[in-house]
């Protein structure tokens, strides 16, 4: 099993980089490491998140961000990256 990230999953992820690299460029690769790491444990417990408000999605939650993400056959697909005070759909 592999860990999957769909073209908005990666532009989010970006978007995150630039964002907190704008006060510090270390923060902004601890952050998008962490965010990585909390996707890798989804490889092993892939239930670990609650069910997401998109059906057939699951959310992780690594404060302050919710990975959006789907359990496939033979990997997990990570759909989205928001902060927690986002709102969102897609």
């Amino acid at each position: 099993m592999t860990v999957r990230y769909s073209a908005r999953a990666l532009r989010h992820l970006e978007q995150i980089h630039e964002y907190v690299a704008r006060d510090k460029q270390a923060a902004a690769d601890e952050t998008i490491e962490g965010i990585l790491s909390a996707a890798r444990r989804l490889l092993v417990h892939p239930k670990l998140g609650r069910e997401g408000i998109v059906k057939g999605t699951r959310e992780l939650v690594h404060p302050p961000f919710v990975l959006v993400y789907r359990i496939k056959r033979d990997a997990i697909s990570l759909e989205a990256v928001f902060h927690d005070n986002q709102r969102y759909h897609f």
